[in-house]
């Protein structure tokens, strides 16, 4: 959504798109992080690692339409399932190569001295 970032916001004229993204990101990491803590009691990776996934995916864009909204959608005519295709369009391929990156990096331990 980065392509957003010169346009102005909707809910608040006078923000920056860096305030608005660190507003975001602080209030959903602490429910991500609290989701997580509860993830961490399930040991069987099969069911862990998939809604781990669907959590960060839907939370990321979650994020991603939000900034839509705020930024291009509000100042013109989208319909839902627009704003939605839209939002997909241009997030799907950062958010899945994120949270696969993110997952690999938190579930599975890699011996960097063995390579």
């Amino acid at each position: 959504m980065g392509t957003l970032s010169s346009k102005v916001s909707s809910g608040c004229v006078d923000c920056s798109f860096f305030f608005d993204a660190c507003i975001l990101s602080l209030l959903t990491s602490f429910f991500i992080a609290l989701l997580f803590q509860a993830f961490f009691f399930i040991k069987n990776k099969y069911i862990k690692v998939p809604m781990e996934f669907l959590v960060l995916a839907s939370v990321w864009m979650f994020w991603d339409y939000t900034i839509f909204v705020e930024r291009e959608s509000s100042w013109s005519t989208y319909l839902f399932n627009e704003e939605i295709n839209h939002t997909i369009l241009l997030s799907l391929f950062p958010v899945v190569m994120l949270a696969f990156v993110s997952l690999f990096i938190l579930n599975f331990k890699v011996s960097w001295a063995n390579l």
